[in-house]
């Protein structure tokens, strides 16, 4: 029996969802407390949808991030076998190639589309369009000096320029990672704090309505 699989929505259909989902739930909850004149009650599911709509944008983020740190990683190993391969006589586009083998689903894809532009245009463009999908301004000096060994050859000024573009990128990279661990031991810190506030906030909330509702029935 064949397995199942269930495609991954979309950003722009999870959004969809998600408002919708906010809409029917702040609907019917606030229905529900005018319908039974528990008007105090009425902030509780606004706050309930806004911090679960905090944390799901808080999560997208991160996740966008993750996935470009990771792609630059991926980017630095799949070019640390690229030089083995040059090392070892494999011309540039056949060296491209081979590293294609051990790339992810989003960076072989893109990496195939950067050959295809390659068979069909021999000027550096697709080298610099390849570049931009990562945004640092070094990538993009790395595959110009990738251009240029394909021109000029793949030993001597060029090679050595090439090494040390990417010596300047692995070190980008690696100072990006250590910056990112840095920043989610400070959040893991401040994450109990935010807790406790948030706590508080819905005691309190509550503590009022109960008040409220005692002074309405005096």
């Amino acid at each position: 029996m064949k397995k199942i699989k269930l495609k991954k929505l979309s950003a722009k259909a999870s959004l969809v969802i998600l408002i919708i989902a906010n809409v029917l739930i702040l609907g019917a909850a606030i229905t529900f407390l005018v319908l039974y004149q528990l008007y105090t009650f009425i902030p509780l599911p606004i706050l309930i949808v806004g911090l679960i709509d905090y944390f799901y944008y808080s999560k997208q983020k991160k996740t966008k991030k993750q996935k470009a740190i990771l792609s630059e990683k991926e980017f630095v190993t799949l070019f640390t076998y690229f030089k083995v391969y040059i090392a070892n006589g494999f011309t540039v586009y056949s060296a491209i190639k081979e590293i294609t083998a051990f790339a992810s689903s989003s960076l072989k894809n893109e990496l195939e589309n950067f050959l295809a532009k390659v068979d069909q245009d021999k000027s550096i463009q697709p080298y610099i369009d390849f570049a931009h999908i990562f945004k640092p301004i070094i990538y993009e000096q790395f595959m110009i000096s990738v251009y240029q060994m394909v021109e000029e050859g793949t030993s001597g000024l060029y090679l050595q320029q090439f090494d040390r573009i990417f010596f300047k990128l692995s070190e980008v990279v690696y100072q990006e990672e250590e910056a990112k661990r840095a920043r989610k031991i400070a959040t893991l810190g401040a994450s109990p704090l935010i807790g406790a506030g948030l706590i508080i906030v819905l005691i309190t909330i509550g503590v009022v309505a109960i008040i409220g509702e005692m002074i309405s029935g005096i």
